[in-house]
């Protein structure tokens, strides 16, 4: 499966279905492989992004 810009949008829309707009535009323009690094090496960004709610 390609990601598109399109693609990442809807399958974030579909994991995160309860996260903000603003955080989902954030992990569209942020492709998933530089969101797991950015939130594992830089503490900031977890602080200013909200984590998203995994469902149980």
């Amino acid at each position: 499966m390609e990601w598109t810009t399109e693609s990442v949008r809807a399958a974030i829309d579909a994991r995160y279905a309860n996260v903000t707009d603003t955080d989902r535009a954030w992990h569209a323009e942020h492709q998933h492989r530089s969101w797991f690094s950015k939130r594992a090496s830089h503490s900031h960004v977890s602080r200013a992004i909200p984590r998203p709610r995994h469902a149980s």
